[in-house]
């Protein structure tokens, strides 16, 4: 984590860090000596009986009655896509169990009744207690168009005002799945909405729609709101990859040649990557991005100007971007990568290394 660059000073912002999730889970093991799958599985699951949450998205295809993940982002038509199942693994607990909405009602059930099941307490209800403190203040702003105030992050839970109720909600994402969980204890009401289409806020639009109706507040159509946005974005993100595929039928000529571009970058924080020069199905001399670290994943490599690549990967989702090269003395010396801010916000520079 310390090659990573924090957006903000310290304690000053809110900002949103699955790593943090995932640093937090190696105390488990440390301190009970299970694995945290398995002390979540035997801890939470099994008594609440939330038989069908998997905590490993390994080998989630081959299993039965599971929803395709779907997406119509980064295609500049926005077509429907289908996805391949992430391995989210090394980032389990943060993102990476799998449920479904029989299971999530159990999981709502005990946190509207203190925790417990059956009349059993599961989880004591100090813990699910000390979860709903506010711990960082993300917004104290009033928005005119929702009668939503103060807005604060707990531990794994969000919390704001809405209609003068307490509202605890955390929304969730992966390639080709949204989805939403949000809780009104006062009210005793639980919503959970699960998606397989990652391109949207319909999750958001139907929360909020729902709290309107259960809390009373005069009804306002919210998909307008959220619909606008999502469609606005959608559009300047296909305008951005036709651009893109404008510079690459220019059809520049390129020094030095692509030969030169090949070989292996690194960068500290992910590891290697290779560019190799290799002969397209079109008969025409390209270069094709393979990461170390994604080994189901190939990139390939269309040159636009300025030492500036098109790269498009196998995953749609990965998005479409342009990847531009540093040259020192007419030597390729590094790259610039980032992929969709769906998967990472961040940038990063990968220095080839010398053949």
């Amino acid at each position: 984590m310390r090659y990573l660059k924090p957006p903000f000073p310290f304690r000053q912002d809110f900002g949103y860090s699955n790593a943090g999730y995932v640093v937090a889970s190696e105390i488990i093991p440390k301190v009970t000596g299970y694995s945290w799958e398995d002390f979540i599985t035997q801890s939470l699951l099994k008594p609440l009986g939330m038989t069908r949450t998997f905590m490993q998205t390994a080998g989630i295809a081959n299993r039965d009655n599971i929803a395709r993940p779907y997406t119509t982002c980064c295609t500049a038509e926005g077509k429907l896509s289908s996805l391949p199942f992430d391995n989210l693994d090394n980032l389990g607990p943060a993102t990476g169990m799998v449920s479904c909405i029989r299971d999530m009602a159990l999981w709502v059930s005990a946190q509207l009744d203190s925790g417990k099941v059956g009349g059993k307490q599961v989880i004591p209800w100090p813990v699910i207690e000390r979860t709903r403190e506010p711990n960082t203040i993300i917004s104290s702003d009033r928005m005119k168009l929702f009668p939503l105030g103060f807005q604060y992050y707990c531990l794994g839970f969000g919390k704001f005002d809405y209609a003068n109720h307490a509202v605890f909600s955390h929304a969730g994402a992966c390639g080709g799945y949204r989805s939403n969980t949000t809780i009104v204890p006062e009210e005793n009401l639980a919503i959970v909405i699960l998606t397989n289409q990652d391109n949207h806020n319909f999750h958001e639009a139907l929360r909020f729609q729902i709290l309107d109706s259960f809390l009373h507040v005069p009804y306002t159509n919210r998909d307008q709101y959220y619909f606008q946005r999502s469609q606005a974005r959608n559009q300047a993100n296909q305008k951005e990859i036709k651009e893109l595929e404008a510079r690459v039928a220019k059809n520049e000529s390129i020094t030095p040649s692509l030969t030169a571009y090949a070989g292996i970058y690194e960068n500290p924080l992910y590891g290697k990557l290779t560019i190799t020069s290799e002969l397209a199905k079109s008969g025409k001399q390209t270069l094709v991005m393979r990461l170390e670290h994604h080994t189901n994943l190939v990139a390939s490599l269309d040159y636009m100007d300025n030492q500036t690549f098109r790269l498009t990967f196998s995953n749609v989702r990965f998005g479409v971007f342009p990847v531009v090269f540093t040259l020192e003395n007419g030597a390729v010396k590094s790259l610039e990568l980032k992929g969709t801010d769906f998967v990472d916000n961040d940038v990063y520079i990968f220095k080839k290394l010398a053949n």
